[in-house]
């Protein structure tokens, strides 16, 4: 065992959210861009949203991220909301509001979302996580996975 302080590498990659070039490589092994701040699962999602995303889609986002929610507001525009248990923690997320799943999901209206994204969310739920899914399934369109990969 070493008494040296953990160091942070950098390497020299694109960031397929914001354009940045460079990285750090942190003593976890998790890969931050130092221009957005994302991270690895962050970049994903991006990955895999950024060509289904056009005006007119309704996105419900749960605990947004500070690298997507601009991005996703940009795009998507009214029809963007974000939405989080501490909205106070979100500065950055254009319009949140609060929102408690175990409390107000049953009262989300029926097939209103294209999408509902939410990323390392439901291991936090202190209640019935099988009710909010439900409830949040409940709340996309019954042809929201159809809508939003039409172009």
């Amino acid at each position: 065992m070493t008494d040296q302080p953990a160091r942070l590498s950098a390497i020299d990659a694109l960031c397929n959210i914001c354009g940045h070039q460079g990285m750090i490589v942190r003593p976890s092994r998790e890969i931050v861009c130092t221009g957005c701040g994302s991270h690895g699962r962050m970049r994903l999602m991006w990955l895999m949203l950024r060509d289904l995303l056009r005006p007119g889609l309704r996105c419900l986002h749960i605990a947004p991220e500070a690298a997507l929610a601009p991005r996703l507001h940009a795009i998507l525009g009214d029809g963007y909301e974000p939405v989080d248990i501490a909205p106070e923690q979100y500065p950055f997320a254009p319009g949140i509001r609060r929102f408690d799943l175990v409390r107000d999901a049953p009262d989300l209206p029926s097939h209103s979302y294209d999408l509902i994204l939410h990323s390392h969310v439901m291991e936090h739920v202190r209640g019935n996580v099988t009710a909010v899914l439900f409830h949040l399934h409940r709340a996309l369109k019954p042809d929201a996975g159809k809508s939003a990969a039409s172009p």
